[in-house]
C-alpha cells in the first residue's frame, strides 16, 4: 500500500511541475504568438496525467475502504 501511495505522490508532483511549465508557456505564448498551439498539447498531457492520478486515488480509496471494513468486521 505504501508503494501505491508513493506512486500517486510522484504522479501528483509531476502534474504540479507540468502545470508550472504550462503556466510559463502560456504567459510567453500570449505575449509573443497568439497562435501558438504548444500550450494545448501540453494541457492534454496534463489532463491525461490528472486522469491517471484520479483513477489511482479512486482505486486506493476502494482498497482502504475494504481494509477498514475488514478491520471493523474482525472487532
Amino acid at each position: 500500500m505504501e508503494e501505491e501511495i508513493n506512486n500517486i505522490l510522484e504522479n501528483t508532483i509531476n502534474v504540479y511541475n507540468q502545470m508550472k511549465v504550462l503556466n510559463d508557456s502560456l504567459m510567453l505564448s500570449f505575449q509573443n504568438d497568439k497562435d501558438n498551439y504548444y500550450q494545448y498539447a501540453f494541457a492534454e498531457m496534463i489532463l491525461d496525467n490528472l486522469d491517471k492520478v484520479c483513477e489511482k486515488l479512486e482505486n486506493l480509496d476502494c482498497k482502504l475502504c475494504a481494509l477498514q471494513s475488514e478491520k471493523n468486521t474482525r472487532h
